[in-house]
């Protein structure tokens, strides 16, 4: 989990500075966060967090519709979701929905 607050403070840095999130961060994200997954839940573990990951990410192409967030936010943010579990983002999920609303 370390390696994640690596990854978020590294693009947070960067995107402040160049307004952009490079896909090598994105990628060192999944990767570790594939890695730590595997770790911890095995191969299950893995499959589950890969599938987390890419369920977010569609639920997100929405707010990514309406212009809430860019794309590298939604990519970091489905970084986020290989390191946690589904109901941590099902409710971030649609806390974001309710602010886009309001």
């Amino acid at each position: 989990m370390i390696f994640l607050y690596g990854i978020l403070c590294l693009a947070v840095v960067m995107d402040l500075f160049t307004f952009r999130i490079s896909n090598r961060i994105i990628l060192a994200g999944y990767l570790a966060g594939i890695c730590y997954r595997w770790l911890t839940g095995g191969w299950i573990g893995t499959g589950r967090g890969i599938l987390e990951a890419a369920v977010f990410f569609l639920l997100l192409i929405p707010v990514y519709r309406f212009g809430a967030f860019g794309g590298g936010d939604i990519k970091l943010f489905s970084v986020c979701a290989v390191y946690g579990n589904y109901a941590q983002y099902f409710y971030f999920y649609l806390c974001l929905l309710c602010g886009r609303v309001h």
